[in-house]
């Protein structure tokens, strides 16, 4: 119904509603593509809360699949919106997640201290989360 009135914005929000019915490793593949023309419509629409969405859903399938290379690219694109907005919590979120990558790299000094710079913005925000993730991540 939203393709036929024609509203990318109603399109999108219903992608992402199909989108989390689809959870599941096994629709990983199936989610990349609503993710990719969540994105699309978007950017079409130069809208940057649903690019944001689309990046970050692009990427986490893209996680789930093992591209390592193609989650880094949507998650970077991801981070300098968030960035953009300076939001505590997405800045929390993406300090955790640079932090996770440097782990898998084998990159523990890199780690240790975007591990430290995470927590310190997650201690702002008051959460029990950000201990335990440190915790994990050290």
């Amino acid at each position: 119904m939203a393709r036929r009135l024609g509203d990318p914005e109603l399109v999108s929000y219903s992608l992402l509603g199909t989108f989390f019915t689809l959870m599941g490793p096994e629709h990983a593949e199936q989610r990349l593509v609503i993710a990719t023309e969540m994105l699309d419509l978007a950017k079409a629409a130069n809208d940057p809360d649903v690019m944001h969405e689309g990046h970050w859903w692009r990427g986490y399938c893209l996680l789930e699949l093992g591209d390592m290379a193609a989650y880094d690219i949507e998650f970077d694109a991801w981070a300098r919106g968030v960035e953009e907005t300076n939001q505590p919590f997405y800045l929390s979120i993406a300090a955790t997640v640079r932090a996770m990558r440097s782990l898998t790299r084998g990159r523990f000094e890199d780690c240790e201290r975007l591990a430290q710079h995470a927590f310190a913005i997650g201690q702002r925000l008051q959460t029990d989360t950000a201990a335990g993730v440190f915790g994990l991540q050290m």
